[in-house]
Order: C-alpha cells, then sequence, then structure tokens
C-alpha cells in the first residue's frame, strides 16, 4: 500500500471503433524519490463517439464539448509489484480526460464506486493481457523500453483477447490484427468496469437489466449498434456487419458481474419473538429470520457448549412440521416438551446459516491526471483507476440467536377440602321423646317413602335428602 507506481497510457485501436489517431510524444522517465519510476508517456486514447442527439442524459458530466466521446485508454501500472492491466472506474467525457501519470494504490473506495463484488469479476473475467502497442523509440530511456511488450508479447495477447472475445485462434496473425483483438477485448472490460465503477450511471444508459439478471441493449445503445449504418463514426461498424465483439462482449461481462453479486453470501438475522407457554406445560419460542435478500437459509439448534441439544426440544414450523430451511421473513419455532427443566437447555441457541462467497474486491489505484494543453481546464486531477485484486470465495455466514428461557412452572398443589364443608351421609338417630305417649310414634312422612323392617321394627323414612330412623315403640 502507498507505493507509488508507474502508470503507462496506451492507444486503443480497432475496426469497431471511432479512432481519432494514434500518435505518441517523446517520453520522459525520472526517479522519483522513493526511487520509482514515474513515467510521462503520451500516447492517443481510442474514442467512442456520441452523436449530438444520442449522449447520455446525466447531468453530473458535461456532454457538451464538440467531440464529446467515450475515451477508452489502454492502460497498464508498471512498478514494484509487476505488471497490472487498469481500468478507468469513472466516465470522465472527452474534452476533460488527459494522460495518466503515476498512480499510488489505495484502499480508499469511491463513494460513487456501484460494486465492488461486481468489478472484481469484471476484472477477472475480462482482458488482463498487455496493451497492443511496442516501441523502439530511441530517444526513450532503458528503464521505459522495457515496460513495452515486444512483438511475440503483442501476438499472444492478441490470441488471449481472440478467446475472450469467443473467436477462434488466428492462424495467420499480423500485428495490427492483434492489436484490433486487443482493443476490442480491452474496450469491453471498460465498459463494463465503468458499469460497476463510478461511471454506473453512464453504463446504465446503455445497457438493460431484465428481472432474470440477464443483460440487454437500450434504445440508446441501439442506436450506435444497429447494423448496416455504414457510418465509421457508428459502433456499429464491424468486420461481420453485426453488433461489434466488443460490446457483445462487454454485454457478457455485465452479467458476470450481476451473478457474482447475486452469488455473495448476504448475512441473515434472527429476530426472536415472545416466547409463551401452551396449556399441556410445553413452551413455544418464535424466531424469525431475514436477510438483505430473498433466499433461503438452513437453520438449525445448537447448544453454546457444543453439547447435543436435549430430547424433548424441536425447531418445527408454524404447523409443527420439523424445519432445517427457512425463507427469507418466514418464523420458525422452538418447541420445548413439558417437564424439559430450564437448566438442561441453558446455551440453547438459533442459528441460520449463508452460503455463498466472499465479497470479491480489486485493487484501487490513485491516479494523476495531467491536462496541459486545454485551458481552463489545466491542471492535476484525481483518477481512481482499478486492476484485478481478490476474487470472491466459497464461504458461509453464520447468525445466531441464544433463547431467553422461560423459568420453570411449579405444579399447583391440592388443598385438602374440610370435613365440616362436605354435606354429612352419616345416619341420624333421633331418640324417642318420653313425654309422647301413646301406642306408636308417629312419623311425619311427607313427599317420603317408608319401609317398615324386621317386623316392624324399625321404620325408615327418606325425606328430602335427610334418613331418619325411628323405632317402633313396644305396646
Amino acid at each position: 500500500m502507498g507505493l507509488l507506481m508507474n502508470l503507462r497510457t496506451f492507444a486503443t485501436t480497432a475496426a469497431a471503433l471511432a479512432i481519432l489517431g494514434t500518435s505518441m510524444s517523446a517520453a520522459s522517465a525520472e526517479p522519483g524519490d522513493d526511487g520509482t519510476l514515474i513515467g510521462t508517456e503520451q500516447y492517443a486514447a481510442g474514442y467512442w463517439r456520441l452523436g449530438p442527439g444520442e449522449r447520455p442524459t446525466d447531468t453530473t458530466r458535461d456532454w457538451s464539448y464538440i467531440g464529446a466521446a467515450l475515451p477508452i485508454a489502454c492502460s497498464e501500472i508498471i512498478g514494484d509489484t509487476g505488471r497490472h492491466s487498469a481500468y478507468a472506474s469513472e466516465v470522465v467525457p472527452s474534452g476533460q480526460d488527459h494522460w495518466l501519470t503515476a498512480a499510488t494504490e489505495t484502499s480508499t473506495v469511491p463513494a460513487t464506486l456501484y460494486s465492488t463484488t461486481g468489478l472484481q469479476a469484471v476484472l477477472a473475467a475480462g482482458y488482463q493481457g498487455r496493451c497492443g502497442i511496442y516501441s523502439t523509440y530511441n530517444g526513450m530511456d532503458s528503464a521505459v523500453m522495457d515496460s513495452f511488450p515486444t512483438p511475440d508479447q503483442i501476438m499472444a495477447s492478441g490470441q488471449e483477447a481472440r478467446a475472450l472475445l469467443g473467436l477462434q485462434p488466428a492462424q495467420s496473425y499480423t500485428a495490427n490484427a492483434a492489436r484490433s483483438d486487443i482493443a476490442s477485448a480491452y474496450a469491453a472490460t471498460q465498459l463494463a468496469a465503468w458499469y460497476f465503477g463510478e461511471g454506473h450511471d453512464v453504463m446504465a444508459e446503455f445497457f438493460t437489466v431484465a428481472s432474470d439478471g440477464s443483460v440487454g441493449y437500450s434504445d440508446l445503445m441501439l442506436s450506435y449498434i444497429a447494423p448496416g449504418e455504414g457510418i465509421p463514426s457508428r459502433w456499429g461498424d464491424s468486420p461481420d456487419g453485426g453488433h461489434p465483439l466488443s460490446v457483445e462482449f462487454a454485454k457478457h461481462l455485465i452479467e458476470v458481474g450481476l451473478q457474482a453479486q447475486a452469488a455473495e453470501a448476504k448475512m441473515p438475522t434472527i429476530s426472536l419473538g415472545t416466547a409463551t407457554r401452551t396449556s399441556d406445560g410445553s413452551a413455544d419460542y418464535p424466531a424469525t429470520i431475514t436477510a438483505p435478500t430473498d433466499g433461503t437459509y438452513a437453520v438449525t439448534l445448537a447448544m453454546a457448549d457444543g453439547t447435543a441439544v436435549p430430547s424433548g426440544v424441536a425447531l418445527v414450523d408454524s404447523a409443527g412440521n420439523p424445519v432445517t430451511v427457512a425463507s427469507n421473513g418466514h418464523a420458525v419455532h422452538v418447541r420445548v416438551g413439558a417437564g424439559v427443566k430450564a437448566a438442561a437447555l441453558k446455551g440453547l441457541t438459533v442459528v441460520a446459516s449463508a452460503s455463498g462467497t466472499t465479497a470479491g474486491a480489486p485493487t484501487l489505484w490513485d491516479a494523476k491526471a495531467e491536462i496541459t494543453s486545454q485551458g481552463d481546464l489545466n491542471g492535476v486531477y484525481d483518477r481512481t483507476v482499478v486492476s484485478a485484486g481478490v476474487s470472491p470465495t466459497p464461504t458461509t455466514l453464520v447468525a445466531k440467536a441464544p433463547l431467553t428461557l422461560l423459568a420453570d412452572t411449579t405444579p399447583t398443589p391440592i388443598t385438602p377440602v374440610s370435613p365440616a364443608s362436605t354435606p354429612s351421609t352419616t345416619p341420624v338417630q333421633t331418640p324417642a321423646d318420653p313425654a309422647r305417649t301413646g301406642t306408636s310414634d308417629q312419623l311425619a312422612v311427607t313427599g317420603s317413602d317408608t319401609l317398615l323392617l324386621g317386623g316392624g321394627a324399625l321404620i325408615l323414612a327418606i325425606v328430602g335428602t335427610g334418613l331418619v330412623i325411628a323405632r317402633r315403640r313396644s305396646a
């Protein structure tokens, strides 16, 4: 980090591009304060021209320049850490762009950068070969000369570009043909890098994305690549009369970037609801699984100390069925059977996990752009350029939510009923009244049943709910 690097900017040339021309000025190279070579080589850039009535509608850039175009300059960063194919992050309208010189690796991510994951996927799948320029200019410092690709390297890079563009290896290959293939592959990667970089708002006016993630062309793009136009400044001119290979490859790379974004693991979150206890003594602990994007997430139960989950505990859905996968926003329930003590559940945790990839990230460079020939625009400007960095790798993100357990229930004791509060069923004996005279006792029985037992010795009278026994007096 922080190492000052040498940024070489080269021209892109191809039949599919509108070229202003390629020229080279005398290059100067001097050691920097840290001993790193700082080069100021300058080459003309390739431009994709924008028609007067067919320019992006964004208001953050000035497209009024008479030669408005998307500037594409094949760039390499060469220094102590090796060589890096580099791409502009921002779309700078022609008239405001100029030569990139030195670059320093930085960890600062531009606020308007659209997606580091998508950008890294594009850079990894896009063109990473050499730029299609080599020179034997005698006035250059030998250290500068050593940074240029040799003719053999250009041929090899051209074949690499053809493979990316879906073309068969060339059997009879010239340097000019190799440069053309390199330019197409580099330009395609630059368009896709802009889409995921700071130039997303501009590229979104040229490319459309359907709900299934497939990428297409907007009407604005179609106005440039419609076959058969026969206008050299149109992007639709290509040797086979169809869409330029660079635009087709750019569309493919944007899809690659979008797929990388979709495959990135998104950390789920677990929201615990209010626990309740049912009438049979069991407990219910609801939990809702949420995540930044729709999808399914593996769910399970675990104990904090790694021991097995006690029997009588289950993870179920709202219908009571066992569950191992939950969708975004859906609830699961931890059911604890009656009799399972809270002490046995200490550390019981709901676990949700998302499998996917880690977030890939490109290498970012804080580059300097020198403008010395455009009047009021003269000066040194910061530009962010990007090169392939860390690619996504498989990963699993895990969220955990320990349960707050309900207290154990205490059985309600049964209170014994006092005998005084219970109606007596013991027969009550009523003695004869000595004061009464007569040959027999009179039992007033109203609405009762009377039974004469043992020759009339006893008379049982059931009156209402009481039982009255009277002895018959002897004569």
